[in-house]
């Protein structure tokens, strides 16, 4: 019997997004030779931001949703919080690297999802327990 269905999918899901974006900041900094910061390069700057906005966002919420699943969350409620966080990270990441304006719809829908995924568990870990 598996305690938990959900959540090791989002999870995996996530760490297969993490991978890649690691491994651009990592690409970069060889090519541009810069081993700190970013210096004037704003594509490595794009890359390192989009990078921690991940990490920045994605542990919390998978504990959420992981906890949320452990304590009885309806499964429809885990597949749309999860969808929203794989949703919201890749268009924040596509449009905070990948276009030129900083201040993108992209960015604000990614950002809308994101907090979307992160509420959802919340709100329910809070009714599961004062009930």
């Amino acid at each position: 019997m598996n305690l938990l269905n959900i959540a090791p999918i989002i999870i995996a899901l996530c760490v297969a997004i993490q991978v890649p974006i690691t491994f651009a900041v990592g690409l970069r900094r060889l090519a541009s030779h810069i081993n700190f910061g970013w210096d004037d390069d704003t594509n490595l700057m794009r890359k390192i931001r989009g990078h921690g906005n991940f990490v920045e966002t994605v542990p919390i919420t998978l504990i959420a949703i992981t906890v949320a699943e452990l304590t009885g969350m309806a499964q429809i409620w885990l597949i749309i919080a999860g969808t929203c966080l794989l949703a919201g990270r890749l268009i924040h990441y596509h449009s905070l690297v990948f276009t030129d304006s900083g201040a993108t719809l992209g960015r604000a829908v990614g950002m809308t999802l994101t907090f979307t995924s992160m509420i959802i568990p919340a709100v329910y870990l809070l009714y599961a327990s004062l009930n």
